[in-house]
């Protein structure tokens, strides 16, 4: 086996990785959105909580945060398959022989290759902005929970 077939059989082997990777994070921050949405959801109809102006705009952030992280996820997920179908047709057309390939042209490929390198990097930003508005709905209910229940929390401090 030649180094540079060894170097690419690595390089795939990581790119298969950090792929699985990325899917798992997804579904583990879709997850627990659906925990902080349901747990929200459930103290204000369950409990019948009286909330004043500054606690319901702390859970209507906290709800809105995970829900629109959720959709981040989503469209993290339907971006990946768009990725997946395009990339699955240039490795198609490249291991054919010329003469056995469909009419793409080398233009066509090229323009494949492109279009998959922009969803890559769509992928990207779709996860770091699930990330980061998930982070957000943490800390809001981490707030709401010690605004609301601040009383029952330290009333032993007193």
């Amino acid at each position: 086996m030649s180094n540079n077939s060894i170097h690419d059989e690595k390089n795939s082997r990581w790119q298969s990785y950090r792929i699985d990777q990325m899917g798992k994070v997804n579904d583990l921050i879709i997850v627990l959105n659906i925990a902080v949405i349901g747990y929200f959801v459930n103290m204000l109809f369950v409990e019948n909580l009286k909330l004043n102006n500054l606690q319901s705009c702390i859970w209507v952030l906290t709800l809105l945060c995970a829900v629109c992280s959720m959709i981040f996820g989503i469209l993290l997920s339907i971006n990946r398959l768009l990725d997946f179908r395009k990339t699955a047709k240039i490795v198609r057309e490249k291991q054919n022989p010329p003469s056995d390939r469909s009419p793409l042209t080398i233009d066509e490929i090229s323009k494949l290759e492109k279009e998959t390198k922009v969803l890559g990097n769509k992928s990207w930003c779709y996860l770091y902005w699930q990330i980061g508005l998930f982070t957000l709905s943490i800390l809001s209910s981490i707030i709401f929970i010690l605004v609301k229940f601040s009383d029952k929390l330290f009333q032993q401090l007193s």
